[in-house]
């Protein structure tokens, strides 16, 4: 609402610098949004990325240890469990496993959200994975959201899951 003193500016002395300096703002932010990171859009076999994942993730806990078993499938979505344990370096960090599911995207981005718990320990949260798998399919590193963007890395474990032809 524009009060009276309002009204009185616009309409007096000041209203001829103000009025052209408002359509001045208004012109030059016409059309103007932030930008916007858009995450991958082209998803892609995941076949490619099953089997079991074994590495390290950093969160409230400290250093943990993580093994991570997807099954992808052609039309490029992911499911699994996360498994999480303690390491020599924090012993102390309890075991867990809860469900994963997402997508994986043609540039190697694989995008997994945090599901229902398995098997809960007392004051843990699930977390989710935003990363890239390398051109080998070798190794998956990214960052874990839930735990500001801390990251994770992980090497695959080569199993009965993996068929280096859907490379």
């Amino acid at each position: 609402m524009i009060t009276k003193m309002r009204v009185d500016i616009l309409q007096g002395e000041l209203g001829s610098y103000v009025k052209p300096m408002l359509g001045m703002i208004m012109f030059l932010t016409a059309g103007v949004s932030e930008p916007s990171i858009d995450p991958p859009t082209m998803v892609a076999n995941a076949k490619r990325v099953s089997g079991k994942w074994i590495g390290n993730y950093e969160c409230f806990q400290g250093p943990t240890g993580v093994t991570l078993t997807l099954a992808g499938k052609k039309n490029g979505t992911v499911e699994g469990n996360f498994l999480f344990y303690p390491t020599s370096s924090n012993p102390k960090t309890a075991t867990g496993r809860f469900v994963v599911t997402g997508s994986y995207y043609s540039d190697g981005s694989l995008i997994l959200g945090n599901g229902a718990w398995v098997e809960k320990p007392e004051g843990y949260i699930t977390v989710s994975l935003k990363g890239k798998i390398n051109s080998g399919f070798d190794t998956f590193t990214g960052v874990v959201p839930e735990c500001f963007n801390a990251g994770f890395s992980l090497k695959r474990t080569i199993g009965i899951h993996y068929d280096k032809n859907l490379n």
